[in-house]
């Protein structure tokens, strides 16, 4: 049975075809005053972007200027009886924490609701706030000239500032859950600077400095309500500032640490608001603008590092600890992996707390995963809280991270700073590589200091004010540079070229709206074609008018061909609105009052015969209706079948028989579908011409390489979408649709050629593939890098509907799941985004074996694995160097192309399922080739080419054709809604897919690290033995995990491991710059190597001995050995070395060792990730089978790690 018979026709899909366009004969040099005046329309709507976001500013500060939140006071004392609550409060802590997510709602609701008609820049905006004559000019330009569709991306963008929901980007967000916490932080420092100052001394500063405002104020909750605004946040940050001098006095004169006063916090600044200088250059122009501003920006800041930041964190000690938070996400493992060699030692040891605190629960997966969740939710860990975790560890308290790493960046930043201001900068910056390599030095340095600090950044409320009164405020000054590098890096690695492109209206706002016949002088466009090429033209905006009837040709010579289109708008919604009004079919629309036509019922009652509108009041034309009759079915469609054809007369109407349609809606939907129609009339190619020339119409020809007389093999797709759109029998019984909404692109040519690489006709060149067995070519041509760039470029972008006759979806998981349900032979694809690989497929049948294994790091004959490893390190150095970086994007988007069309292939070709992993699990579980977002990509892409999968190599009606595409998965709309399934690729649990035994099972899980020699002697202390096997040469240790862990309950437990084979140890390597490496050991001989040193005998109980001994050193390397005993994959440094080796016999008296295997069986550690990926699918399969048919829509796909590692184990019993 081939389930891929089920899924074609399943949905309509909206796709973008783009084609390039050729100017004809005088078109290019007539169209020279259009593409400046769309190039000047480009410039002007950044411009106008601006304007209106100068609107927004002023509409924003006179909305909130006078406006007061509620629920303020409420707020306040929540956070105060959190703050009083114990640690033991927890039940209490999450119902005060539920209260205050209520009451941030309501207040951001309540600006939302205050800021209701915010400037929506459209053609019936009337402009409040702007006042500028020019700014006006700009945008009533806009609107007068029909343009302002421009700004439809730009006003939703715009939408979200306004938003009520909890999302970055919107003021409620900026106002409730930034600057409320910053400006209640601040009552205690201003407190405690009351108390060291006096009311008197404060006020009397503000007074001198013009500012009416009294500290007794800023310490009132209603305060709050007057910082809304950006004038209102400047006063205040003003105060502060002034306040924050005075501190930093006081704190200088102070010997004791506790008596000094924490910064106080300035408030962020409002959404769209623009307040400091650099915010107002968008990128620099020239090096002295870039010199001026790092020079300004180091000026001011530099004590901030060298002194205050370095002070703060050198001192971090002599604050309260248990208020200094770290956020837990990857920094805890950088702190971690700084301090004591181990990415994971502070995360186990929050795992180990976890556990103690919950000893008597069941440590099965369900608690683990409970655990995780619950160690997920907490955000930020105290320093003091690590500290304790770390007691009686003997290691270095978490604080020295900061302490030491403070004094290494701020040395750093000093000598990259020393050397810039020493430099004497009289070369163009670009090409002083000396110059960028100062600059980029000293810029990265700052990023380091951020990133020191950055991890001690958290919003909450248990906080010491005194150092985050400090480190708030030095974080605002340091992130005031994230776009002076920026604008730096992208200045200095500039490319020589642009690849911005403007989109062409020829002053016509709705050109290329639509194709109808009808409409053509509105849209000012349509298509031509002769026996070759099809082609473009484009109305002049004056002529327009006159071009409804072109001259017909005088003979075959002279005919070229005018596509004629018509698409009636969803024709379908208007036949129960078409009635006979004096002797003429009309369509009558009536008008809705309280949800109710009775116009449109009036009329209906008036014009419809009798009969007919009996049928239509008693619903007898409706199957579901009780008074349903065949023969008024028949009677209602034949009077529809006339109104719709003297309705809509342009239209060549073919019917069925009326008796062949089983309901109503069959024949609308006939309506719908024959209401598109497309024909080609004979004209005039010398009026053509004369129109060229008269510049009247400007012709471009569509074009891509496949239309090229040179062009050999299957054309893209996207050529033959563009070609079944005027297809005979595609234009008979529309599978293809050409829609509306078209676009032009204009680049200009930008590119000087000699500041690009030409390689010259007749001259060898070097093959790039360092696997083509031609090691040099030699062309007939100049081959131009870039070339694209050096010449003007014209594009189109037409939207198409595939599968238009579809108007019904379905289900595709149903339809699937439904599928697979009665299928006995189905094949399952693993994909495995690999370590050693870019992807690695492997296809296994029904009963679990492997039929084919497939690495995907060569494509035909190039290895995109090397290749792009190539690049990435070629970019890398660019990076560091802040050279031009060349683009990886399009190679891996071309790598992910190809890869995809041979997974899909080995789809059609198995009649398979596809198996990916759960990509959120999996990135924390491994390093892999690509980054997250390539592999969602990559996602993306699959799902994409699977709504609409076609061979082109197939005669165009058979399934898998350009007729009959497959549709195997569901539109996408984003992962999270994709959960375990969509359509035919199943996403399943990673858990231990490629570090596991593909014959016994066996897979590590032990939690395996040495903390003391206690510890030690009581993790081998429960070992049922171990010993030394003389006749094989290797050690035994036989245990029962149920000794050591509930994660084997309900499996296999009993196994015993053994030292066989080599292993691959990493280490940080001295000769190398301490940076990791690896080496193949024996393993075995490192064990009795250590037993010896110990005097260990092999002969007797060797665990007895290992009992008696009491030394750190001896533990410490027996659990590294025995950690590398149970190491399953080993992978070396630099090489395509990447092995699984088993250290547990199967029932054939054999160690699993994958590079010893044959093509049944996994033949290297991707290879096995891929075929366990498979083998999951296949659980999903027998899930699906023993699901009810009418839970197939969302069977429980759910796999336990228990029922996995049963499945697993179970081949080899």
């Amino acid at each position: 049975m081939n389930i891929y018979e089920n899924f074609t026709n399943m949905y309509q899909v909206n796709k973008t075809i783009r084609m390039g366009l050729k100017p004809i004969c005088k078109t290019d040099e007539n169209i020279a005053k259009f593409l400046e005046e769309d190039k000047e329309r480009s410039d002007k709507y950044k411009i106008a972007k601006e304007i209106i976001d100068k609107e927004n500013r002023a509409f924003i500060e006179d909305r909130l200027k006078d406006f007061s939140i509620s629920g303020l006071d409420e707020y306040l004392e929540l956070l105060k009886q959190k703050k009083n609550l114990t640690k033991n409060q927890n039940e209490m802590k999450k119902e005060i924490s539920k209260q205050l997510t209520e009451v941030q709602k309501k207040m951001r609701n309540e600006i939302s609701t205050q800021l209701e008609g915010f400037p929506k820049f459209d053609s019936k905006y009337k402009f409040r706030y702007i006042t500028d004559k020019e700014d006006i000019k700009i945008l009533e330009d806009f609107k007068n000239k029909k343009f302002t569709t421009y700004f439809k991306g730009f006003n939703d963008n715009r939408k979200n500032v306004y938003s009520k929901e909890n999302i970055s980007t919107s003021i409620g967000h900026r106002v409730v859950h930034e600057n409320l916490p910053k400006f209640i932080s601040n009552f205690r420092t201003l407190n405690k600077a009351i108390e060291v100052f006096g009311t008197g001394k404060i006020n009397e500063d503000f007074k001198n400095n013009g500012i009416n405002v009294t500290v007794e104020e800023l310490i009132k909750i209603d305060y709050f309500n007057k910082v809304l605004t950006q004038s209102g946040i400047d006063l205040y940050n003003n105060l502060i500032g002034i306040l924050n001098q005075n501190i930093n006095l006081y704190n200088q004169q102070q010997k004791v640490k506790k008596n000094k006063i924490g910064k106080l916090e300035i408030l962020y600044k409002q959404i769209l608001s623009k307040t400091d200088k650099v915010s107002f250059i968008e990128e620099f122009t020239e090096d002295n603008q870039l010199l001026e501003c790092i020079n300004e920006y180091f000026k001011e800041k530099c004590s901030l590092i060298t002194v205050d930041l370095k002070d703060l964190l050198e001192n971090i000690d002599t604050y309260n600890l248990n208020g200094i938070f770290i956020k837990s996400d990857k920094f805890l493992g950088n702190i971690s992996n700084y301090l004591y060699k181990d990415w994971w030692y502070i995360s186990n040891l929050i795992n180990e707390e976890y556990d103690y605190k919950h000893k008597n629960k069941v440590r099965d997966d369900k608690y683990y995963e409970t655990r995780k969740k619950a160690i997920d939710k907490i955000k930020y860990f105290s320093i003091g809280h690590i500290d304790e975790l770390l007691k009686d560890k003997n290691v270095l308290a978490v604080e020295n991270y900061f302490k030491e790493k403070i004094n290494l960046v701020v040395k750093e930043f000093n000598a990259y700073l020393n050397k810039f201001n020493e430099y004497k900068f009289i070369n163009e910056l670009k090409t002083d590589e000396i110059a960028v390599e100062i600059i980029k030095n000293l810029c990265d340095s700052i990023k380091n200091v951020q990133g020191i600090v950055k991890p001690l950044i958290v919003m909450g409320n248990d906080k010491d004010d005194s150092f985050y009164g400090d480190i708030n405020y030095i974080w605002d000054e340091l992130n005031k540079f994230n776009k002076i590098y920026n604008m730096v890096r992208n200045y200095l690695t500039k490319k020589d070229y642009i690849d911005e492109k403007i989109r062409l209206t020829f002053n016509n706002p709705q050109l290329l709206g639509g194709w109808s016949y009808n409409k053509e002088s509105d849209y000012s466009s349509f298509i031509l074609k002769d026996n070759k090429y099809y082609y473009l033209a484009i109305m002049n905006p004056n002529s327009k008018s006159k071009l409804k009837d072109l001259e017909k040709p005088e003979n075959d010579e002279d005919t070229i061909y005018k596509m004629k289109y018509y698409q009636a708008s969803d024709p379908a919604k208007s036949i129960p609105n078409l009635m006979v009004i004096n002797g003429k079919t009309k369509k009558k629309n009536g008008r809705k009052v309280n949800g109710e036509n009775i116009e449109l019922e009036r009329l209906r009652n008036e014009y419809l015969p009798t009969e007919i509108n009996e049928i239509r009041k008693s619903k007898a034309y409706l199957r579901s209706s009780s008074s349903f009759s065949d023969e008024a079915l028949i009677k209602y469609i034949d009077y529809y079948k006339e109104r719709v054809k003297e309705y809509f007369n342009e239209i060549d109407f073919k019917f069925k028989e009326t008796c062949e349609y089983k309901q109503f809606n069959e024949f609308a939907e006939d309506v719908n579908l024959q209401a598109y129609q497309i024909s080609f009339i004979g004209v005039s190619k010398k009026y053509i011409k004369s129109l060229i020339d008269d510049n009247k119409i400007y012709l471009f020809k569509i074009y891509n390489k496949d239309f090229s007389e040179n062009s050999k093999g299957i054309p893209n797709l996207h050529t033959l979408y563009f070609k079944m759109l005027f297809d005979k029998e595609n234009l008979e019984n529309p599978i293809y649709k050409l829609s509306g909404n078209a676009e032009m692109f204009f680049r200009k040519g930008n590119l000087d050629l000699d500041k690009t690489t030409i390689h010259h006709a007749n001259k060898p060149i070097n093959n790039k593939n360092p696997n083509n067995r031609k090691k040099q070519s030699v062309f007939k041509y100049d081959i131009i890098k870039n070339r694209r760039y050096t010449v003007d470029k014209f594009a189109l972008h037409m939207s198409i509907t595939t599968n238009f006759q579809v108007y019904e979806n379905k289900n595709v998981n149903e339809t699937v799941n439904r599928a697979l349900k009665y299928c006995d032979d189905i094949y399952a694809i693993g994909i495995d985004r690999g370590e050693r690989n870019l992807l690695y497929a492997c296809v296994v049948n029904s009963r679990g074996e492997i039929v084919k294994q497939v690495p995907l790091n060569f494509v035909g004959n190039t290895d995109y694995h090397q290749l792009l490893a190539k690049k990435e390190e070629e970019r890398m150095n660019s990076r560091k160097n802040w050279k031009i970086i060349d683009n990886i994007k399009n190679l891996k988007e071309g790598y992910l192309s190809q890869a995809i069309h041979i997974i899909t292939d080995l789809m059609v070709e198995y009649n398979a399922v596809l198996v990916l992993e759960n990509l959120n699990f999996r990135f924390k579980e491994k390093q892999m080739k690509f980054e997250s977002n390539v592999y969602q990509k990559f996602e993306k892409m699959l799902i994409d080419k699977l709504n609409f999968l076609v061979d082109k190599k197939l005669d165009k009606n058979a399934n898998g054709g350009l007729f009959n595409a497959y549709q195997l998965t569901e539109k996408f709309t984003n992962f999270k809604d994709m959960k375990n399934q969509n359509g035919i690729i199943f996403y399943i649990p990673a858990w231990m897919t490629s570090k596991i035994d593909p014959v016994t099972g066996f897979t590590n899980l032990f939690y395996i690290k040495y903390e003391s020699i206690e510890k030690a002697k009581e993790f081998f202390g429960k070992f049922k033995s171990i010993k030394f096997n003389k006749v094989d040469n290797y050690f035994e240790f036989e245990f029962d995990y149920n000794d050591f862990t509930d994660r084997a309950q309900g499996t296999r437990s009993k196994w015993t491991v053994c030292s066989f084979g080599p292993r691959i140890e990493g280490f940080r390597n001295p000769e190398k710059n301490n940076s990791w490496d690896s080496r193949e050991i024996d393993i075995t001989e490192k064990i009795k190597n250590l037993l010896d040193d110990y005097n260990v005998s092999l002969d007797e109980d060797i665990k007895a001995q290992i009992m008696d001994i009491n030394t750190k050193d001896f533990f410490e390397k027996l659990i590294k050995y025995f950690k590398l005993v149970l190491q399953m994959r080993n992978s070396k440094t630099g090489t395509d070395i990447d092995y699984i080796i088993s250290p547990v016999k199967n029932k054939q008296n054999e160690f699993f060792d994958s590079r010893k295997q044959n093509e049944k069986m996994p033949m290297d550690a991707d290879a096995n990730g891929a075929y366990n990926i498979a083998r999951k699918g296949l659980m999903f399969i027998d899930i699906i089978k023993e699901t009810e048919d009418k839970n197939l829509k969302m069977p429980k796909l759910f796999i336990k790690n228990k029922d996995w590692l049963n499945y697993v184990q179970k081949s080899d019993l």
